[in-house]
């Protein structure tokens, strides 16, 4: 899924309680991220500055118990609304 002006949240994944994701991005911005439940609730939100470009982040979710979920990313309120379904297996 590509997101306005080139931008997008790839790949992202689950194992061992740590989420990893790729975001890529047409210019710097710091991205507004959450992690919600198939019911919609927030588990997890953050900020995570990002370059121009593709770049890899991690975020360790310990409490997190196997399940499906959607992880959501905004940049600048519309640029980059994305959600991507997560499976996450102990």
């Amino acid at each position: 899924m590509t997101g306005i002006g080139g931008s997008e949240l790839a790949a992202g994944t689950i194992q061992n309680h740590v989420l990893s994701y790729t975001l890529r991005l047409s210019e710097p911005a710091s991205v507004l991220l959450s992690l919600c439940d198939l019911q919609g609730r927030k588990l997890s939100y953050w900020q995570a500055p990002a370059p121009k470009g593709s770049s890899q982040h991690t975020r360790s979710l310990p409490d997190l118990s196997s399940g499906v979920y959607f992880l959501n990313a905004e940049v600048r309120g519309k640029e980059l609304r994305e959600s991507r379904k997560l499976i996450a297996v102990r």
